[in-house]
């Protein structure tokens, strides 16, 4: 796109870097980090408005094909290859929407007069860069942007540089197709202010990089600036609450990760070598295996990924038992018996008994493991990436109005889109996500493609997960267990609505079989290395039934279960005290050296750091678009499609009735326990990840 017809895309641009300039903290960018801002993505934002010349109006209006690439950041997994297609790029809605939730993260770090009114300039600016005001809303910033240049101070540009980015990349290609464009006149107006705001930032930066807080609580304080916007996450005062530490396994960010433990484990463990302040653990824990109640969670296997020099990777296994006493089951689901922080290592075995800060850091390093494996595997890999392998197959072999096509589509908007963005932006070396994981990013993403791939061998409906997971009722027989049983009716009614909907479409095998469309749809699957297809389906033999699951395991991952991992972040895994991505210290197995405060603050992540990682889960996990509320209004090919379809609806509204008594039943098994700590917020008990009026169609963030 040449520079003259750039469009409010550039104005887009304008506004994310006065976005940038506003951060409040007196630290200074790590040099790292000032590199990779402005290297990537500011360089190249920057390049773009003086060299592109390529058309980009002509480029997305070109016949597009969904290309398929096997060699991207993501190496050996099915992923499209190139610039998403003009049907793939998101709405207005869903682009305001992230807009806002960025201007108020950025309202958070004001500290000075001036920068509040480059903020207040935003809204303006945005409502005149397609109209003849645009010229006057540009000479107005620049007149806020050379009064504020010296006064702002920044600690944090970098985090709020890849969602900003996002967002400029989005409407870059949107306004294309929807015009008008600037005038060359405008054009330079808005390279001038591009390259004033780039100064304004370099001068911002003025202090160290690894401050922390002097207390633990200065982690919890983060968050207070944001209060006007985001309630403060309730997780930010469980950090000292067993009971919340034994819910997360049942009803957290990966609510399926609890295994059966057996002799081998604890063999591994040295768990006989034990010789803690709790002396009666060891009969405990074997008590609680002849039971049958003992069940645990092993992340150790992520220590072997390289890690980045200044961070660490714990090796934790972590112990939970059912409780015996039944109403105490009702109430937890599990209870937390210990943690050890190196797997093998008898001495990092830590109990509630061992005090308040060594128990403190031994939940917190597993935490930080758990929340490696749900970024890299429970949330990217089996959702985002599996989805896409799906989607591909389906755009590539399915015209649009092809019944099948036509089921599907609403739980695919967007996804093509936000698995490329990520992969351009958060996933990249000097990305947020390198910034705040322990490992290198490459072996990781090789990690994670082997983990997609394994995915894709297994059978992908939820029934055959849990019951692969040994987490079935009849395998895990926890009295309280909210993911599993909200997850499993939300499957259900899925499942009734796309067999219902597919036995319209195909009264027989038969029928089915002579689609040539559906075979060209098995062998895509086939080639996008979807293996339980591969191994279930043969040509000329399909039925009903097997298709059935396959599509509704697609919408089901698409909806449902992201729902249960991405919106758990802002609520749970936002404060970096309690679940930090990364240990700044080795790995401790003794708890002589782990008595005070300070010892637990050398581990974890510096403010900065920090800040990142509440943004980011924030912005990820509270932009809720295209809520599972489609199908209220049917418009299928036939009448008996769109009576199954307000079936449906009315089904997941009851779902959701449901939920919410079920909810309240545990909040107040909660309220009315005399002996619950005083840190536990009885209405936190509620889980309401998969409430239907709180689960996108799609993954569309």
């Amino acid at each position: 796109m040449k520079f003259g017809n750039m469009a409010p895309a550039t104005m887009l641009l304008v506004v994310s870097l006065a976005l940038l300039v506003n951060t409040g903290a007196a630290t200074e960018m790590p040099s790292h980090l000032f590199k990779c801002l402005f290297t990537y993505p500011t360089k190249k934002i920057v390049q773009r408005l003086h060299h592109r010349v390529e058309d980009t109006v002509g480029e997305t209006l070109r016949d597009f094909q969904y290309e398929v690439a096997f060699d991207t950041l993501i190496p050996n997994i099915a992923m499209l290859g190139g610039i998403p297609p003009v049907g793939e790029l998101p709405t207005w809605k869903w682009l305001q929407g992230l807009l806002n939730k960025t201007a108020n993260i950025a309202h958070s770090y004001l500290d000075t007069e001036k920068s509040k009114m480059i903020i207040a300039a935003i809204p303006e600016i945005i409502e005149k860069a397609a109209s003849t005001q645009a010229e006057e809303a540009v000479l107005k910033l620049h007149s806020i942007v050379d009064d504020a240049k010296g006064v702002m101070t920044s600690s944090n540009v970098f985090e709020l540089a890849w969602h900003i980015t996002l967002a400029e990349k989005a409407l870059s290609r949107r306004v294309a197709l929807n015009g008008p464009h600037l005038s060359g006149s405008i054009a330079k107006l808005v390279k001038d202010l591009v390259l004033k705001l780039i100064d304004v930032v370099l001068t911002a930066f003025m202090a160290p990089d690894n401050a922390r807080p002097v207390r633990f609580e200065g982690y919890s304080n983060l968050f207070k600036s944001l209060l006007k916007y985001y309630p403060e996450p309730e997780s930010n005062r469980e950090t000292g609450v067993d009971a919340a530490f034994g819910r997360y396994r049942l009803g957290g960010w990966v609510p399926f990760q609890l295994r059966k433990v057996d002799t081998k484990l604890l063999h591994d463990m040295h768990f006989r070598q034990y010789r803690g302040s709790s002396h009666d653990l060891i009969k405990r824990v074997e008590k609680a295996l002849r039971d049958g109640r003992l069940y645990g969670t092993d992340y150790s296997f992520l220590a072997a990924l390289p890690r980045q020099p200044g961070k660490f990777a714990a090796q934790p296994v972590g112990l939970f038992e059912i409780p015996e006493d039944e109403e105490e089951g009702e109430r937890v689901g599990v209870s937390p018996l210990c943690v050890q922080v190196t797997k093998g290592v008898a001495s990092s075995i830590f109990t509630p008994s061992d005090g308040k800060w060594v128990w403190q850091y031994a939940k917190m390093t597993f935490n930080a493991m758990e929340s490696v494996y749900h970024e890299g595997i429970g949330h990217l890999a089996h959702t985002h990436l599996v989805v896409e392998a799906l989607l591909l197959s389906i755009k590539r072999s399915m015209p649009p109005k092809h019944p099948v096509r036509k089921l599907v589509d609403p739980h695919l908007e967007g996804t093509i889109f936000i698995n490329w963005l990520a992969e351009q932006t958060l996933l990249k070396d000097g990305g947020p996500v390198d910034i705040q994981f322990p490992t290198q990013m490459k072996p990781t993403l090789d990690f994670i493609a082997s983990e997609v791939l394994d995915r894709m061998k297994s059978n992908l409906t939820w029934p055959a997960f849990m019951e692969k997971s040994g987490l079935t009722e009849g395998q895990f027989p926890v009295k309280y267990y909210p993911y599993r049983e909200f997850a499993g009716k939300l499957w259900a009614a899925y499942h009734r609505w796309v067999g219902r909907y597919l036995k319209l479409v195909y009264p027989s095998n038969k029928k089915l079989n002579a689609d040539s469309q559906l075979e060209e749809f098995r062998r895509e699957l086939i080639a996008n290395k979807v293996k339980w297809v591969e191994d279930t389906w043969f040509e000329g033999q399909g039925t009903v039934a097997l298709l059935t699951d396959v599509i509704t395991s697609t919408i089901f991952i698409g909806s449902a279960q992201h729902a249960a991992v991405n919106f758990a972040q802002a609520e749970m895994m936002s404060p970096a005290g309690w679940v930090p991505r990364a240990l700044y210290s080795p790995p401790q197995n003794d708890a002589a050296y782990l008595e005070n405060e300070e010892d637990i603050l050398n581990a974890l992540p510096p403010i900065r750091q920090s800040l990142l990682q509440r943004d980011v889960a924030l912005i990820l996990s509270t932009h809720y678009t295209n809520i599972l509320d489609g199908y209220s209004k049917p418009a299928y090919d036939t009448v008996e499609m769109d009576r199954a379809a307000r079936d449906f609806h009315q089904e997941l509204v009851e779902i959701e009735a449901y939920q919410n008594e079920r909810n309240a039943e545990a909040v107040d098994r909660w309220r009315k326990t005399e002996s619950k700590p005083k840190d536990l917020n009885p209405d936190h008990w509620a889980y309401n990840l998969l409430l239907p009026s709180m689960v996108p169609m799609s993954i569309n963030i």
